[in-house]
């Protein structure tokens, strides 16, 4: 078996090449599949694609051979959002919709089923803006809904939230029982508050409500039965907690607690008397993802994103830790995750990812002990010929420790090289974290070296380190993008002569900023989809639509029209000496266009020079190919204008 896994890994990671140009496409097109989950008997393997339309759907396809047996394919700018086999003949899933590249998706309530053949494909719940109309004109409550449990031990019914469209918020949700054949649905607790999200148990019993309150306050419900006990007000305590799912004793529940200094923490919480009892805690950084047992309930490990990720063991004789502890040697340098596993446990999907891999999904035979190749997201992309992303560490000017990473163009010596300083967007709870990055892959590939920054308020490092960036917009924030971009050019890597600043959303507002505080330290500036009017935020956009964002801006900006008006780049046009590259997409609602053509005015009469690229029917960030392919076409020219290309590519790009 360890034969054939090394040999399918060295198919995935390998040592780096010299760097030959490869094409722009390569790196602007969307991966092709998504997730892949195995049906409960084995015989089928349901994967999430995306297509060149930029929608997503859902394929069927027969184990044994790969063949195709059905397909559901979405409109418009939607994805799968979750997808269960709810038994060897059904899949139910739940849509999510994006407004561009740079947003997260949000569900559209749609919980659509179909059958292994994509046959008998019915929408069970939702149906958006036609249905909303409709049902407005006919006095009924429209509704939507997210998939919550795909109940492993039941092959009719999966559980779902449910709530009304058009009530603030989503309302006061219910959590039901839902049939993937006939639609009919029972009620099985309703939450206690607004925004909730519920967490089951392994019969499928609703036991946790979650979410915040309009001041922003995290609050934590149990149910054993039918009344719900509040647990946590972080209000009160000061502390947000959250449920993850259930210890392996059945008895207790693991919860993330923030803690009030130092990253946050796992607990094991009893029910009976309210005791916490730590199971895991870093030094450095918090909990980033979880490794849960193959029924969904369970977490029997913590992952954490120091650096490279790296896993805390919480159940030692789980199968599943087992699995991993034979599956991840043969993978050196890369990361696996278990994805889904057949019903009897004998057959396992997993994906093997890395800095340098977007993504392979293989199938292991445990009666057979071998592993199989299935798919890759995006098998144009050879794993040899990206670059290595480094993570870094510095001491701000007031000695706060700043994390980030460097990527290298291929078979570069690292030195005296052209940098694109690259802060990301959020900014806060948002970090940037070890994996495949298309767009530090495309820069590294052209050969420029790119500085990414987990400034303080990034998240992954505490609740204490996130609320120190509150609001230090344009302030401490800004200053560690700065002594990050010094801590380069002291180190050698960066020519200093030859520096770039580039970031979408908040990550354009840092550019914007960079540029007008440091006039003489940029050679240029892009600002992608950005915010640089602070008192707009107050009226543009979607975050001032709901008591959530006003407070949120209140508490995290800050407020008074002088202090805005300071910390705004378009206020500080006339100390920008760089030029600027502003794009804009011109259905975004997250940071409305306004903001980007207020900063083009501003930059205009004070006589600087700015580029200007936008585009209809692209919202925050790019989705359609051939844009994605004009703007970065015209970032690239605008770096090479401003700071050179970097060093000559070993080969010439080859033909898409």
């Amino acid at each position: 078996m360890r034969h054939i896994l090394l040999a399918a890994a060295m198919l995935a990671a390998g040592p780096v090449l010299a760097r030959e140009e490869l094409p722009l496409d390569h790196f602007i097109k969307h991966p092709s599949f998504l997730d892949v989950k195995i049906s409960p008997t084995g015989e089928y393997l349901a994967a999430t694609i995306m297509e060149t339309q930029d929608r997503g759907g859902l394929v069927i396809m027969r184990r044994s051979d790969r063949t195709i047996t059905g397909t559901m394919k979405l409109a418009g700018r939607n994805f799968v959002n979750r997808f269960a086999w709810v038994n060897d003949e059904r899949i139910v899933l739940s849509v999510a919709e994006k407004d561009g590249s740079k947003s997260p998706p949000e569900g559209t309530g749609e919980i659509y089923a179909t059958n292994w053949d994509g046959k008998k494909q019915d929408l069970l719940i939702g149906g958006r803006k036609q249905s909303s109309l409709e049902a407005a004109k006919r006095k009924m409550r429209y509704e939507g809904a997210a998939l919550i449990d795909g109940l492993i031990d039941d092959d009719k019914n999966v559980i779902v939230q449910v709530w009304g469209v058009g009530d603030e918020s989503g309302s006061f949700s219910s959590i039901e029982r839902l049939n993937v054949y006939t639609g009919a649905r029972s009620k099985l607790a309703r939450a206690p508050m607004r925004r909730p999200q519920f967490v089951t148990d392994v019969s499928g019993a609703v036991r946790f409500v979650q979410g915040e309150t309009t001041d922003n306050a995290a609050k934590l419900y149990y149910r054993d039965g039918s009344d719900w006990k509040l647990v946590n007000d972080e209000a009160t305590t000061g502390r947000a907690i959250w449920a993850v799912g259930m210890h392996h004793d059945a008895r207790r529940a693991l919860v993330i607690a923030e803690e009030k200094q130092g990253p946050n923490a796992m607990y094991a919480w009893d029910p009976a008397n309210g005791e916490m009892t730590l199971v895991a805690r870093d030094d450095v950084v918090d909990p980033f993802e979880l490794v849960y047992d193959r029924r969904g309930v369970a977490p029997v490990g913590v992952v954490y994103m120091d650096g490279a990720p790296t896993l805390k063991i919480v159940q030692k004789d789980a199968e599943e830790i087992g699995l991993l502890r034979i599956l991840m040697p043969n993978f050196p340098g890369e990361w696996v995750s278990l994805r889904s596993f057949s019903d009897d446990g004998k057959l396992v999907v997993f994906s093997v990812s890395s800095d340098r891999n977007p993504g392979a999904f293989y199938l292991f035979d445990r009666n057979e002990n071998k592993a199989t190749f299935l798919l890759a997201g995006a098998q144009w992309i050879d794993p040899e010929k990206m670059a290595e992303m480094k993570p870094v560490r510095f001491v701000a000017r007031d000695g706060t420790p700043i994390h980030g990473y460097l990527t290298l163009p291929p078979d570069s010596d690292g030195k005296n090289l052209p940098l694109i300083v690259n802060p990301h967007g959020g900014p806060f709870g948002i970090s940037d974290q070890w994996g495949y990055n298309p767009e530090v892959q495309l820069f590294a590939n052209r050969g420029y070296a790119v500085l990414q920054v987990n400034f303080r308020g990034s998240g992954n490092f505490g609740r204490a380190f996130e609320r120190l960036g509150y609001q230090q917009w344009g302030g401490t924030m800004q200053d560690d993008v700065t002594d990050a971009t010094h801590w380069a050019i002291k180190e050698g890597i960066a020519d200093k002569d030859r520096v770039c600043i580039y970031g979408a959303s908040y990550g354009a507002y840092a550019s914007a900023m960079g540029v007008a505080k440091e006039p003489d330290l940029y050679k240029c500036a892009v600002g992608y989809v950005g915010v640089y009017d602070m008192q707009m935020m107050y009226t543009r956009g979607d975050i001032q639509d709901s008591d959530y964002g006003i407070n949120f801006l209140e508490e995290a900006l800050g407020g008074g029209k002088e202090n805005l008006q300071k910390r705004s780049p378009t206020s500080l046009a006339e100390q920008i000496k760089a030029p600027m590259f502003i794009v804009v997409g011109n259905d975004d609602v997250r940071a409305h266009p306004d903001h980007s053509k207020a900063m083009r005015r501003a930059l205009e009469k004070a006589g600087k020079d700015v580029e200007w690229l936008a585009k209809d029917y692209e919202g925050h960030g790019f989705f359609k190919e051939e844009n994605n392919r004009e703007l970065y076409t015209k970032m690239l020219a605008f770096f090479e204008k401003h700071i050179g290309k970097g060093e000559a590519a070993t080969k010439p790009a080859a033909s898409p």
